[in-house]
């Protein structure tokens, strides 16, 4: 007996397997319902005993869709996204894709939509200006990142016929019924800015969209500081709900969550990986395997190529051996990097083949055609040449389905939050982590990951499920070097955690505020409250619990005692809580959280309300850090090397103002820096926090300020003009909002830089000039999170002593 996903139609797949082997069976019996799914068969004539590998079980169009209750809502509720309009506001989408309708216009898939921008467009200093124009289409961007969204959505490649254009895993969208409106708002190349993201977001609602998906973010922003943030809070106010990627900085660490993603009314959409993705096969005597092919040579395999094996040492995998490298095209053991690379090792066309159950991509060379294979291929190999036989050993560029063992976890890539507020962000999360295949300009299919793919993934709802959604939390396995059991992932990372369509159009309990933000330990409440509104048509029982996330610790008080709550047919009960925060040092600024988890007697729907919070005085956490040891072993000793510095350097980085790149000591009093002789001054503006604003500005200590009068400056406080040795450019010393900076540059948080200044600032009209000679400090401002931008108290503020400016 074999057990398929929901939607498998196991029959066929056991013709299929047995087919291919030519093997006599029998169906015994088939079942198929929302219990279970499975067939059992007899082998007839005392044929040999086989197994269905797992991914041929799992090669169905609608797998990528059994986690997030999208199969059940179709089947069971009928759901399919007809008469759902959901604007992707991107690069624009090739609609000319026979999966995204073929066409453009009323009647067709992608229905509406306007290009804001133009082919030439860049969002780079010196770009042509935008050219807008009313054809949305893709034609030109090297990931067409919108057509691939806009696939995720409503994208229907089941029946596709056309030549060039077949799938080789048939897939549909989440809502492939729905209608797309496209809004270009990015060039063939470069950025976009917050201002045409707002035009799109305006004209989308003024269009008649249900929803509206930006794929789009930066890095950590304020929900009221871009013009496209606030764009949302008003269309949202009428009714138009606004979907955004929480951003991929998951490497960052907390608090990285993105505009327009942190926006009060936008639903901030993590990412979780899938079930399986498409991977392409080669086969050993028809069994299939997958494989990666090398990077530095990828389309020298044709598909269906026979490829002629040596093998030079056919004891490698059994005796450790990662040295046999030598003769024709052959296999060799993966192993040690020691021995050298795949560009070296492979001196012919090869195969590298696994030493453990884990995949590697390569590089290979550029010369020859190389693929990296699965362990259990390479045996297969190894063990047919011992056998005395030849292994046919095939090529090919077609999909199979592969189950990816984190499924249904979170993304490691995903942005997490909180917001710089405490606000709860990312609200909840979509499928992005090997997203489902979709379709672009350059390649027809293909997979992408990305909160930019799980943003649209929950767009594909109907507009009314958003009132009433039911987000379960998946577990989350701990590592078992840590906390030895299961919880859930942080709701700092996922928020309600992953999305569940079925759920959120079925169920009939409203829970509210669907998440509770704690603040910060100074701002904590003595009680929070939810209340249960209980929709059925009779009374229900739920049933209350706790449930901890990793890295938490809670302690409830008295007012928990009870775990029942009875709620009266179309009547509401509030219920009140108390929390005490974990008892850890609170300069750590601890995330804490957890989930109320809420089940009825009627249906096992769970509706979970996080909660989560941070140890410590939030407002008087400095921004600019002083004295980081992890940070000068991390970062700052080895960069200062890489610019070729021999001398002894700091144990700890600080920001400051430094005369050398030891930074060892900050400039001294009086000191005298001569920017004529010498190198100006070295600068370490290190923000281990964001900030709403912040400001680097050379203080004028005389008296009479009569010289940066003349200088064209119009106060003693003069904004600075430095140059990144490190990482190249220019910047000026003006931050809004300011950055944290980490150890190394994330897709949206820029890596920290050495500074160096040599007497440039900007003028009264915001222009270059060069302060005149005289005593200064460098000053480092930055306002604090909660803190009144008029009130100096409120700034978190780092100032040199004061020093003698010549030429």
């Amino acid at each position: 007996m074999v057990h398929f996903p929901q939607g498998v139609d196991a029959k066929a797949q056991i013709q299929s397997h047995f087919a291919a082997t030519n093997t006599p069976y029998s169906i015994r019996v088939a079942v198929n319902n929302k219990y279970a799914n499975f067939a059992s068969f007899t082998i007839e004539n005392g044929g040999a005993c086989v197994s269905i590998q797992k991914s041929e079980v799992q090669q169905t169009p609608e797998l990528i869709h059994t986690i997030t209750g999208v199969n059940d809502a179709r089947k069971l509720l009928k759901l399919t996204g007809k008469g759902l309009n959901v604007a992707v506001i991107d690069s624009g989408v090739h609609y000319l894709h026979p999966a995204l309708g073929g066409g453009f216009g009323p009647g067709y898939k992608v229905a509406k939509g306007y290009d804001f921008v133009g082919d030439a467009f860049t969002g780079q200093a010196g770009s042509p200006p935008p050219t807008p124009d009313s054809d949305p289409l893709d034609a030109c961007s090297e990931e067409s990142h919108g057509t691939h969204v806009a696939g995720i959505i409503a994208a229907d490649a089941r029946n596709i016929t056309q030549a060039g254009w077949i799938p080789s895993v048939p897939f549909t969208g989440v809502a492939p019924d729905a209608t797309i409106f496209a809004y270009r708002i990015f060039g063939c190349t470069g950025s976009t800015s917050s201002d045409l993201e707002a035009a799109a977001i305006y004209q989308a609602a003024a269009d008649g969209a249900h929803v509206i998906n930006l794929s789009i973010g930066g890095g950590p922003d304020y929900y009221d500081d871009s013009a496209a943030t606030y764009a949302a809070e008003v269309v949202s106010k009428d009714g138009h709900f606004v979907v955004a990627s929480a951003g991929n900085d998951g490497a960052a660490g907390t608090f990285v969550t993105g505009s327009p993603a942190v926006g009060r009314s936008a639903l901030g959409v993590a990412s979780f990986d899938n079930v399986a993705a498409p991977q392409v096969y080669m086969t050993v005597d028809g069994a299939k395997f997958i494989y990666n092919v090398g990077s530095a040579n990828p389309t020298k395999f044709a598909d269906g190529q026979v490829l002629d094996i040596v093998v030079n040492n056919l004891d490698a995998d059994v005796n450790d051996v990662q040295d046999d490298a030598n003769g024709k095209a052959m296999l060799i053991r993966w192993g040690d990097t020691a021995k050298g690379g795949s560009a070296a090792r492979c001196a012919s066309a090869c195969i590298l083949y696994s030493n453990n159950d884990a995949m590697s991509n390569i590089l290979g060379a550029a010369q020859i055609p190389s693929m990296f294979i699965p362990r259990a291929a390479g045996q297969a190999i190894l063990a047919a040449i011992k056998a005395g036989k030849a292994p046919k050993v095939v090529a090919t560029w077609q999909l199979m389905n592969m189950p990816i063992k984190t499924a249904a976890t979170l993304s490691d890539f995903s942005s997490p939050g909180l917001d710089n507020e405490l606000w709860f962000k990312p609200d909840l999360g979509g499928i992005g982590g090997q997203r489902v295949p979709s379709q672009g300009f350059h390649e027809n299919y293909g997979v992408m990951s990305g909160t930019s793919m799980a943003s649209p993934y929950v767009a594909g709802k109907r507009k009314h499920h958003f009132q009433r959604i039911a987000r379960l939390p998946p577990e989350y396995r701990v590592s078992q070097t840590s906390l030895r059991t299961e919880l859930h992932s942080s709701p700092s990372y996922q928020g309600a955690g992953l999305i569940n369509a079925y759920a959120a159009a079925s169920i009939k309990t409203i829970v509210l505020p669907s998440a509770i933000a704690l603040n910060d330990t100074v701002n904590l409440k003595q009680s929070y409250n939810f209340t249960i509104t209980n929709n059925y048509k009779f009374d229900q029982n739920y049933y209350l619990n706790n449930n901890a996330a990793a890295t938490v610790r809670w302690i409830w008080q008295e007012a928990w005692d009870f775990k029942l709550v009875r709620v009266k047919a179309g009547k509401s009960v509030t219920v009140s809580f108390q929390i005490t925060p974990p008892s850890v040092d609170s300069s750590l600024y601890a995330v804490y959280g957890g989930y109320i988890s809420i089940v009825n007697d009627y249906d096992d729907n769970v509706i979970s309300v996080p909660y989560a919070g941070v140890v410590g005085d939030w407002k008087n956490r400095n921004i600019w850090t002083r004295k980081s040891a992890s940070l000068a072993s991390k970062w700052l000793i080895p960069s200062v090397k890489s610019l070729g510095f021999k001398g002894d350097i700091t144990a700890f980085a600080s920001t400051g103002a430094f005369p050398d790149l030891s930074f060892k000591t900050p400039v001294a009093r009086n000191a005298v820096v001569n920017m004529t002789s010498s190198n100006g001054l070295f600068l370490l503006p290190l923000p281990s926090m964001n900030a709403r604003f912040a400001e680097i500005q050379a203080i004028y200590q005389g008296a009479d300020i009569t010289p940066l009068l003349k200088a064209g400056f119009a106060s003693r406080s003069v904004v600075l003009r430095y140059g990144d040795i490190l990482n190249g450019g220019t910047r000026p010393g003006y931050f809004e909002p300011l950055q944290r900076t980490t150890f190394a540059k994330a897709q949206s948080i820029q890596a920290n830089g050495i500074y160096q200044w040599t007497g440039i600032g900007y003028n009264k009209v915001f222009r270059l000039a060069r302060l005149p000679p005289g005593p200064y400090r460098i000053v480092f401002a930055a306002q604090k999170n909660f803190g009144d931008e008029y009130n100096n108290d409120d700034f978190d503020v780092v100032a040199s002593e004061a020093f003698n400016l010549v030429y």
